[in-house]
């Protein structure tokens, strides 16, 4: 009859200038659901559409997101305005994997200081106070028992045996035997 008719446009068309769109009934709107809101969602914040505007739920602080850096002393949380704050966790021990060294949080500083020497870092092994596992700190250290034919030895670290040279006469004789009991060198 010579009326234009003024149709709703469909949900979802693009209407406005701020990225805004058709809600179906008519009207120009922010958002329909969450996903047409800009931003996006993280452990620390979900994008909100809540009476056709967009917004953002923020988890409560000190809720502990999924990605750590393990050993740093520190712990990341949810700072409750959606970001992520890293605070002191002195309980994230910064583990080197080194039995001769202790692993430590202090305040939030890592640190590995060496271990005493003489603590023992394995079967038959000592930490050396340098942070090193080896094998003795003296001969006294090393399996064995010193005779007159060899002394245990510890050198750099690793046990050893000394021997006296061939033909060394030892203090146990048979007297009488017509022999004579010497070290063979080995």
């Amino acid at each position: 009859g010579g009326v234009p008719p003024n149709r709703a446009e469909p949900g979802g068309t693009t209407c406005g200038v701020g990225g805004e769109q058709c809600d179906g009934p008519g009207q120009c709107v922010g958002c329909l659901g969450p996903a047409d809101c800009p931003g996006q969602d993280t452990e620390c914040q979900t994008r909100t559409c809540t009476n056709n505007v967009c917004g953002f739920s923020f988890t409560a602080a000190g809720f502990v997101v999924a990605s750590q850096d393990l050993g740093d002393c520190h712990e990341s949380q949810c700072d409750g305005s959606g970001g992520i704050v890293d605070v002191i966790d002195d309980t994230d021990l910064p583990d080197d994997s080194n039995p001769c060294t202790n692993d430590v949080c202090a305040s939030g500083v890592a640190s590995n200081p060496d271990l005493p020497s003489g603590t023992s870092c394995g079967a038959s092994l000592l930490c050396d106070g340098n942070g090193q596992c080896v094998g003795c700190l003296a001969p006294s250290d090393c399996p064995g028992q010193d005779d007159e034919c060899q002394t245990r030895t510890c050198v750099a670290g690793m046990c050893g045996l000394s021997f006296a040279a061939a033909g060394t006469v030892t203090s146990q004789q048979q007297v009488g035997d017509c022999q004579q009991s010497q070290c063979d060198g080995s």
